[in-house]
């Protein structure tokens, strides 16, 4: 009687059970809560791609606002073959901003992918819950000719530089066809303060502007004095200098050079700046804390401000970046070497 009994619990037992789980709601492995993280990464996919033939790019992400760009936004850009040579270009969900081009785009388009790696990035489908709008998704799916493709979803960062590349393209080629919604607002007031460093080998230039004094009492101020309260300006002339540095022997291979600050002088610099495409450099960094200019292989850094209250500084000593900022530099310093020669004093 007792062993008729037990078996009658236990399968009252089992059937409360079975009821129970039933009823209660399985979450899913995937599941996102806030804050948490939705991974359907394929760790599978392909890392490399051997084509060079793109033909179709759809990308979405957010952009912070920089010099560059004024706007803070969601981009959403397209590009589709069509017949022979012919590629469309959108952007926008409903791709308001339409255009052809041609095979030239999709080659650009194709070396931003290849100089950025995009495609280690491929098959990763991972979101966390929760981020601010401009950490949202950011999705690319990229096809070529060879049936390979690039096909990633991740939290995008604002500040991406391939994504900056990828908007500065399509921006530039919408601009040619007479679509300027997308290309930045140029700077219109006029430049007030500009400096530039930078280190290619032993010698390290700087072209910037210095406070020369030309009063007797602010020639009497100590260091100290100026390190704490600043130069009295009305009592001092700014002046256009450049200085270069032997790092090795650690001294100065020449003289300072100074010229007055003119407005033809900004009215050059802000030509220059705009002829050599400064502000893709710009990222709103300086010198770091403790930054060893002596010993740094190579790097470089600028500043510029305008009028309207607008600056742009940019730093790197990254061997790439140094590397396409040498054209650059030697720009700068050419114009300076002949505007010193021409108003030396």
């Amino acid at each position: 009687m007792i062993y008729v009994l037990i078996g009658v619990l236990c399968i009252g037992v089992i059937a409360l059970l079975m009821v129970f789980f039933r009823k209660r709601k399985v979450s899913p492995i995937n599941e996102n809560p806030t804050g948490g993280i939705k991974d359907n990464t394929n760790y599978a996919a392909p890392k490399e791609i051997r084509s060079d033939e793109l033909i179709s790019f759809k990308t979405e992400f957010y952009r912070n606002s920089d010099f560059v760009y004024d706007k803070a936004r969601e981009y959403n850009l397209k590009m589709i073959k069509s017949e022979g040579d012919t590629f469309i270009i959108t952007e926008g969900y409903d791709e308001k901003l339409k255009c052809e081009t041609d095979r030239e785009f999709s080659a650009k388009l194709q070396h931003i992918i290849r100089e950025h790696n995009l495609a280690r990035y491929n098959g990763i489908e991972r979101l966390r819950s929760g981020l601010p709008e401009e950490y949202g998704p950011c999705r690319v799916n990229a096809k070529y000719a060879s049936k390979e493709e690039i096909n990633f979803l991740m939290d995008g960062d604002p500040n991406s530089p391939w994504t900056g590349e990828v908007l500065d393209l399509f921006a530039k080629e919408f601009g040619k066809h007479g679509i300027n919604d997308l290309l930045p607002t140029k700077e219109e007031s006029a430049m007030t303060r500009f400096s530039m460093e930078y280190a290619f080998g032993d010698n390290r230039y700087c072209y910037s502007e210095v406070w020369i004094p030309v009063t007797e009492e602010e020639k009497a101020r100590s260091f100290e004095e100026i390190m704490t309260g600043g130069r009295n300006y009305d009592d001092c002339v700014k002046k256009a200098y450049a200085e270069v540095w032997d790092r090795k022997d650690k001294k100065k291979t020449e003289n300072d050079r100074y010229a007055a600050t003119t407005k033809e002088h900004y009215l050059a610099l802000q030509k220059i700046v705009e002829e050599t495409e400064l502000n893709r450099f710009q990222n709103g960094n300086i010198f770091p804390n403790q930054f060893d200019y002596d010993n740094t292989p190579q790097f470089y850094e600028f500043y510029v401000e305008y009028e309207s209250g607008k600056q742009m500084s940019g730093f790197s000593d990254d061997p790439e970046q140094c590397e396409k900022f040498k054209p650059v530099a030697t720009t700068f310093s050419r114009y300076y070497d002949q505007y010193l020669e021409n108003n030396k004093e």
